[in-house]
This record gives structure tokens, sequence and C-alpha cells, in this order.
């Protein structure tokens, strides 16, 4: 009788338990990014209504980012972004579904369009997206800024929404901000600073 050949352990259970959460990461992902994908179809109008809410700059941005994109967070990101952009075709979806016929609250972006802060934003000189596009790739774009001094700018803002220039001019300001946090460009860069560079204690 022969002795028996030697075995070799190639995988350890501590390796098949890394295998597993591996694999339930990644069809998450998938998950996340086919259900990020019908929404944008359904957003062409690839829906029951056949209407075409997304801009062909927003479609071509959002396939861009999802080509790139390599985790759930990323995915989350441009979820994020696109119901920002979008506020206003989500909740009639949600009210639709509901059937209740309610006012809601709008997105950042349609707020600005609404109370016209959006204006004063697009004399800032560089667009939220353009600032994501610098942080992915340096110098991409520079500043363009308008020649009308902001607080003049802000004076036509003056009105129902707003009781003085410089309570708009803020506004606008804070508008702004929100829109730059919630490109995912730049939430991906601030990701990978935080990843490199930050000590959580």
């Amino acid at each position: 009788m022969g002795e028996e050949a030697p075995t070799r352990e190639w995988l350890s259970m501590e390796d098949l338990w890394k295998l597993y959460d591996f694999d339930m990461q990644f069809r998450g992902f998938l998950s996340s990014r086919r259900q990020l994908q019908n929404t944008v179809r359904r957003l062409k109008g690839e829906g029951a209504d056949g209407s075409r809410a997304i801009s062909a700059e927003d479609e071509a941005y959002v396939a861009e980012l999802v080509a790139a994109a390599t985790s759930v967070e990323a995915i989350g990101d441009v979820s994020e972004w696109l119901q920002a952009q979008y506020a206003h075709v989500f909740n009639a979806w949600a009210q639709e579904r509901a059937g209740v016929k309610r006012v809601r609250g709008v997105g950042v972006a349609e707020q600005a369009r609404r109370d016209g802060t959006a204006r004063l934003i697009a004399q800032a000189g560089l667009t939220p997206r353009q600032i994501g596009d610098n942080a992915s790739s340096p110098e991409q774009h520079s500043a363009q800024p308008d020649a009308t001094e902001p607080l003049e700018a802000a004076r036509e803002l003056v009105g129902m929404d707003f009781a003085s220039p410089d309570v708009a001019l803020r506004a606008a300001t804070a508008t702004y901000a929100q829109l730059v946090a919630l490109d995912p460009q730049v939430r991906r860069f601030v990701r990978a600073y935080c990843d490199e560079h930050a000590c959580v204690v």
C-alpha cells in the first residue's frame, strides 16, 4: 500500500469567509448599479409615462460616473446627486405610488432655480461640476467670474424670497456649497483623501 499523497491547504476557513464577504459586497455593488441604471432609463422616458426628464448632459455625466465607479459608496453618491438634481420628478413618482397629492420638499437644485439663487451661482466662475472635474483632474477648468459685483447681482433677488442683497448672497453661497458637496467627483476626491490621510481615534 503506497503512502498517501501530501495534502496542501489552498484556502483556509478565514480565506473562505473573506471570499464570501467580497462576493456579498460585489453583489451589492451590482444591485445598486442596476437600480441606478433603471432610474436613469425611467428619467429618459423609457418608463410608463414616456416623458424625458433628464437632460442629455446629465445623462452622459451619470454614465461616465457609473463606468468609473468601483464601490457601492460611489454609486450611492451618483444616486444622491441625481435625486438632488431631479427631486421634483422623484417626488412626483412617490406621490403617484402613494396616491396622495401633497406638497413635498424640493431638492437643493430645484430650490435654487425657484428662488433665483441659481443665477447668482452661475456667476461664480466655476460650476459645481467643474469643481468636481478639477478635483478629479486638476486645472481642467479655470474660473471665469462674472464682471458684475456679487452684491449688485443679488439686488435682483430682493423681494418675496429675500429681504436684502446680503441675505440673498448668503443663501446663494450656502446653496453653492451644498451643490459642490453633492458632486460625486468631489465626494470621491474627499473619500480618497480621507482614506489616505485621515486617522480615526
